[in-house]
């Protein structure tokens, strides 16, 4: 692994970043829902979507620091 990298990993601002896609990620289907009736999403897809992805982004960031 590069040098720049393992240090974006061991600095605590990657927390952000990861919150940050996250929410981009589940932008999608939030837009989708605008436009067509085939995704219908209730605010409890939204939650455990977003709980599934940070906390797998987030274990494997530690993981990582191992």
């Amino acid at each position: 692994m590069s040098s720049k990298s393992t240090n974006l990993i061991m600095r605590n601002s990657i927390f952000a970043w990861i919150a940050a896609a996250t929410v981009v990620l589940l932008s999608i289907p939030l837009i989708a829902m605008q436009f067509t009736e085939q995704s219908n999403w209730g605010s409890e897809d939204f939650v455990a979507m977003g709980l599934l992805l940070l906390g797998t982004a987030c274990l494997f960031v530690l993981v990582s620091r191992k």
